[in-house]
């Protein structure tokens, strides 16, 4: 698979993997694939490794989150996303 457009550029740099930046536009790309906001969601890159947190509103959403991790370059993607039906979802109007 290509990786997303606007992706960032995976490199054997430690300084540039540890850069807090780079999660940032991954966080967007993966909040968005997942369905839900990305203030739900964080993520932590270390090395060639990424960490998925947070909540995501299905079982869809969470492996969604994963697929956008792995099309932006990271191989090596823990996913500890928390399936939380109704995840900031909009108040139910009364």
């Amino acid at each position: 698979m290509p990786p997303l457009k606007g992706a960032p550029t995976m490199t054997s740099s430690p300084d540039i993997a540890k850069d807090d930046a780079l999660g940032m536009p991954v966080l967007d790309m993966v909040a968005a694939a997942a369905g839900t906001e990305s203030d739900l969601m964080s993520v932590s890159v270390m090395g060639d490794k990424i960490v998925l947190q947070g909540y995501v509103r299905s079982y869809e959403g969470k492996r969604q989150a994963e697929a956008a991790a792995r099309q932006a370059g990271f191989l090596n993607v823990e996913n500890c996303l928390r399936v939380v039906p109704g995840a900031a979802a909009p108040p139910s109007p009364t």
